[in-house]
């Protein structure tokens, strides 16, 4: 029987018919990207995962991912792996080493968070929040001797940051400058006079150097007076 001639045109246009396009990478970057603005983070994510198994080397992608796992609270060591790999193929990409100084940060690993941070740095001198964030990971990584003049500038900068100006004073106290630690730690008490925290601070920082009667009357300015005789205590630890 033979076929008629439409139904032999429609045979021939299905058997010559161009294969269906290949997914564009930067096209589904892009939707992953409106997904998480509409806080479609599920799909997002998604979309970003056979996106970077796909393209192992498309380094926004990896990117983009890592910077999905923080918004998800993924854990610390999968933030490292994926940034780490972001930052190999975006080595000029601040937000690469940003991203990783943020998540060797949260792991812990604070002298590779402060190799990162600085690396940020480099690519954007002036970004504020990178420098405060270094000055931060200096005392955390135990080097108090690099950390202070980074956070005497931060604590220039943002004169209402209590903690820059808390890790200032004691970093200060840990390198003996003790005139540093006090005006600092009078600089907290003074912003917050009714703060028990800052009063025991620095009543405390007082006792450390043999004076217990500021430590005393701090105290009391703060409605803190002590129950008992303050003893003298050692300079905090990290």
């Amino acid at each position: 029987m033979m076929c008629s001639l439409p139904l032999l045109t429609l045979l021939w246009a299905l058997n010559t018919a161009a294969p269906a396009a290949a997914p564009n990478p930067i096209q589904q970057l892009q939707d992953a990207r409106a997904l998480i603005e509409r806080g479609e983070l599920r799909d997002a994510h998604q979309i970003l995962d056979a996106l970077v198994r796909r393209f192992p080397g498309f380094g926004l992608a990896q990117l983009e991912l890592g910077e999905l796992l923080v918004k998800e609270g993924a854990p610390a060591e999968r933030q490292v792996q994926v940034f780490e790999t972001a930052a190999s193929l975006e080595p000029k990409n601040p937000r690469s080493h940003l991203g990783l100084c943020g998540a060797y940060d949260r792991n812990q690993s604070f002298e590779k968070a402060v190799v990162s941070c600085r690396q940020a740095l480099q690519a954007r001198p002036g970004r504020t929040d990178i420098q405060r964030r270094l000055a931060v990971l200096l005392v955390l990584a135990g080097r108090d001797a690099e950390a202070i003049p980074e956070l005497k500038t931060a604590s220039a900068r943002f004169p209402e940051d209590d903690l820059l100006r808390a890790h200032l004073a004691e970093a200060c106290e840990r390198q003996g400058d003790f005139d540093c630690a006090r005006r600092s730690y009078e600089a907290l008490f003074a912003r917050h006079p009714a703060s028990a925290l800052h009063a025991r601070r620095l009543a405390r920082f007082y006792e450390r150097r043999g004076e217990p009667q500021r430590a005393e009357a701090t105290l009391k300015k703060s409605g803190e007076a002590p129950r008992r005789q303050l003893r003298p205590l050692p300079p905090s630890a990290r």
